[in-house]
């Protein structure tokens, strides 16, 4: 995709109340999402993915020139392509580790 969809000038992250809970709320010029479940947020060995989004707000302009799944692709690349690689990295090591003391 060539056009940037994010402008980090003009994100933000909230919570938002809803009855007794809460949940964290991105925002960006163009769209805002949440998780399908705030519980994500606690997971330490979560790789997110188009799955765990839920889109709240998409403007018609950037509806009209994406998909919802290249959307979601770029928001996870915008917003969690770095948390994504420590993670899978992370999660790989104990695999290696694990298999490693399992084999001795």
């Amino acid at each position: 995709m060539d056009a940037k969809i994010t402008d980090w000038n003009k994100t933000k992250m909230s919570t938002v109340t809803e009855g007794d809970s809460y949940y964290w709320y991105y925002e960006a010029e163009n769209y805002s999402f949440r998780f399908t479940d705030e519980k994500f947020h606690s997971y330490e060995t979560l790789v997110i993915a188009p799955k765990h989004i839920r889109l709240m707000r998409v403007a018609t302009a950037l509806s009209n020139s994406v998909s919802t799944k290249e959307l979601l692709e770029t928001i996870i690349e915008d917003w969690f392509a770095e948390e994504n690689e420590w993670t899978r990295n992370r999660n790989n090591a104990k695999r290696r580790a694990a298999a490693r003391s399992k084999n001795d």
